[in-house]
């Protein structure tokens, strides 16, 4: 049986995107905003004043940094928005990336649990640790890795968090900040708990 549920239920995503739609588009939104009243006012001063006061270098320099932070934004949209997801099912799990669908049935499965890594970062006021999260599949087999070729630019090698797990894993990186991880675990509890290996450090 693929899930411990009788009835089947409706697929859940579990996205990977480093940010929203709507957050990258409201951040643009008033980013172009600011840097229209900037080269209105450096076009055109007075519709802005009353006096006869002519724009000045700190106008000029906010607005060709705020350009330039535009053009930076408007280049790094692709990885922001990368189509990176997960939706699970009674089936299994179908991994979606830029177009691409692969069905991986929990027949397949050997455990899926949630890593983090530990990372402390220096600065003038001290130092602070925060963690790194990722999804990480275990196959039930060797001959997952000829399956699934695809896959293979996420295949990571290290010690297992459980007897009975295959020497290696597939890592799939979590964003930052992301309810990603308690959502993956979730997910798991209710299609498929047997399989739920829960949350482990990791070496790397």
């Amino acid at each position: 049986m693929s899930s411990t549920n009788a009835a089947k239920t409706k697929p859940v995503r579990l996205d990977f995107r480093r940010t929203s739609p709507q957050a990258l588009l409201l951040g643009a939104l008033l980013l172009l905003a600011i840097e229209a009243a900037l080269i209105g006012y450096l076009v055109k001063p007075e519709v802005f004043t009353s006096d006869e006061m002519q724009p000045n270098w700190v106008i000029w320099f906010c607005a060709i940094v705020l350009g330039l932070m535009i053009i930076i934004l408007a280049a790094a949209v692709p990885a922001m928005l990368k189509k990176h997801s997960m939706t699970f099912d009674d089936t299994g799990i179908h991994w979606f990336d830029r177009g691409t669908e692969l069905t991986i049935g929990w027949e397949q499965i050997g455990g899926i649990g949630v890593s983090w890594r530990r990372r402390t970062t220096s600065t003038a006021r001290g130092s602070f640790t925060k963690r790194k999260y990722a999804l990480e599949l275990f196959p039930a087999d060797a001959a997952f890795a000829t399956h699934h070729p695809e896959l293979s630019l996420y295949r990571a090698a290290e010690p297992m968090p459980a007897p009975g797990l295959t020497p290696y894993r597939y890592r799939f990186m979590l964003p930052p900040l992301s309810p990603a991880p308690a959502h993956a675990a979730a997910l798991m509890e209710h299609f498929y708990p047997g399989k739920w290996l829960g949350e482990y450090e990791r070496q790397s």
